[in-house]
Formats: structure tokens, sequence, C-alpha cells
């Protein structure tokens, strides 16, 4: 390329814009080259969390069962790697962590009593076509998806009769002692568990938990009062 010179200087000189021009037009290329790697990315990092936030839904519908919970969540995430659907996602038995009561759960913490949870992890490998020109081959994108089912409020224990002679006291607590427990002045009664009745077929914490339970299990631990 050729520039005019300055004012009052005579003849031709040769100008450096052309090198600068083409430097920067490699740089704006590789920077939109750089983009479309790392828009794989984010996508593939948004397919990781979708198929994550699925598998772990699914598993939380078998808690507090482990082996179940975990079953659904790895049937989950090999349904969504049919193929054309997009990027695989890949998770292994160890990516699906089952917690139960007094346990530490990815993502939320110490669960309390009765509560029972499910950490699902899921991957996404992305090969890279223009960053190579930079080292950078491929990158993996990883989420996970945490779910909790337990009680949202409540007792563990509830009484199943009140006498009749017990004093209405309507929106004032009392403070209610198992039979076999302390007892103190002034608290009206004390009460305990009721035994299963003969032929039960539920467990004793499947009837506490209330869910999960088979037409045959409520059937048959009804009892009769009176």
């Amino acid at each position: 390329m050729w520039t005019t010179g300055s004012r009052g200087n005579k003849g031709w000189h040769r100008g450096v814009a052309g090198p600068w021009v083409v430097v920067a037009l490699m740089t704006l290329l590789g920077m939109a080259a750089l983009v479309i790697d790392v828009g794989r990315l984010i996508v593939a990092a948004q397919r990781a969390q979708d198929v994550a936030d699925s598998a772990a839904l699914a598993g939380a519908c078998e808690l507090p069962y482990a082996q179940e919970a975990r079953d659904v969540a790895g049937d989950t995430i090999l349904a969504n790697n049919s193929e054309g659907i997009g990027f695989q996602v890949q998770c292994d038995a160890s990516d699906i962590i089952y917690c139960s009561p007094s346990e530490d759960l990815p993502g939320y913490g110490t669960l309390g009593p009765w509560a029972h949870g499910l950490c699902v992890s899921t991957h996404v490998p992305v090969e890279f076509g223009f960053a190579r020109i930079v080292g950078v081959e491929s990158g993996t994108a990883t989420r996970s998806a945490t779910v909790l089912r337990a009680p949202v409020a409540g007792v563990p224990i509830c009484p199943m009769w009140i006498a009749e002679n017990t004093p209405l006291a309507y929106e004032q607590p009392q403070q209610l002692l198992m039979a076999d427990g302390p007892h103190y002045a002034g608290i009206p009664g004390s009460f305990g568990f009721v035994q299963s009745p003969t032929g039960c077929t539920a467990a004793f914490f499947d009837l506490l938990q209330g869910y999960d339970l088979t037409t045959q299990d409520v059937e048959s631990s009804l009892v009769g009062i009176g």
C-alpha cells in the first residue's frame, strides 16, 4: 500500500496500514471462532442442567427407597441420550448420591429427621473446533440437581384420642407426654403408640411416613375401637 507523504515532503513512502489491517482481521476472526466454541459450551451446560433436573425429579418420586431412586434417575438419563437429541450426557453410579436423615446432602446440607435426598451430577463433553488454535481442544460442562423429600411441618408423634373430661383449650398449646416418658404435674394425660393389628402387612416405619402404602397395607392396618 502506498500513501502520500506529509506537506513539504516530496515523493512516496511505503505505509504500515496494510499489515495492521491484516492483524486486526485475524484477531477478529479468532475472536469470532472462540465465541462459537464458547457458545457450544454454554449450550452443553444447559443440556447438562436440563437432564440433571429431570433425573433428580424422577428419582424423587421413589424416595425414601435408595436403590429405586438411583435406578429411576439413571434410566431417565439414558432415555434422554437417544440418538439425535443433542449433546450426549454422561453420568455414572458415583454421580447419583442418595442421603438419609442426619447425612450431608450436596447442595443442601444436613438432613433432618424423616428427610431423604438425592443429588444427580451430569457431564457433557464438548469438542472444540476453532479453540484448538490456542491449544484448547475440548471442555466438559458439569451441572447438578438436588432434590429433598421431607415433612414440611408437623410433629413425629400425634395423639390418637383424648379423654372426654379434658378441658377445651382452643389455640392454647399443650405438652403431651409419651406413656413411657417422664411425667409432670399439671400436664394433662399421656399416650403411647397403638399396637399394629394382627396380619398388618405394612412396617411401622412405612405407616408412620404415610406414603408408598398399598391398598392391602392400609386395609390390614385398620384398628377397630369400641
